[in-house]
């Protein structure tokens, strides 16, 4: 809901096919909901140090209140098709981007690419 600059060109972003109108909206409500959220450091932190073992949703803030719930860019992303019916609710949130990547893959395509150069159409 911010503007984001992204800076990996390598980076390629995908888009979801036939978004139903009340779907999109539903998502995108949820995500305006959860902007000032902060970041989820601490999951981030524990993910990367276990290669995945430890999984810590941004809901652990849910136990020191008024913290507001953190995520890291792939949990909200999860947390969103979640909520559009793209993937299932009890998959865990806590996922590394290219998991997430290759779940989308059979029910989005490329958008866009901030670098051509390494593409070539055969």
């Amino acid at each position: 809901m911010r503007q984001k600059r992204f800076s990996r060109d390598e980076w390629t972003f995908r888009v979801l096919r036939r978004v139903p109108a009340g779907v999109f909206a539903k998502m995108k409500s949820f995500c305006h909901n959860c902007c000032g959220d902060r970041f989820n450091h601490l999951g981030y932190l524990l993910y990367g140090a276990t290669s995945g073992v430890i999984r810590l949703q941004g809901s652990w803030t849910n136990a020191f209140k008024p913290m507001t719930r953190r995520w890291f860019c792939s949990e909200i992303v999860i947390e969103t098709l979640k909520i559009g019916g793209y993937l299932p609710q009890h998959m865990s949130s806590v996922q590394h981007p290219e998991t997430l990547y290759q779940l989308l893959q059979p029910q989005s395509s490329a958008g866009t690419a901030k670098s051509m150069r390494d593409i070539s159409i055969v």
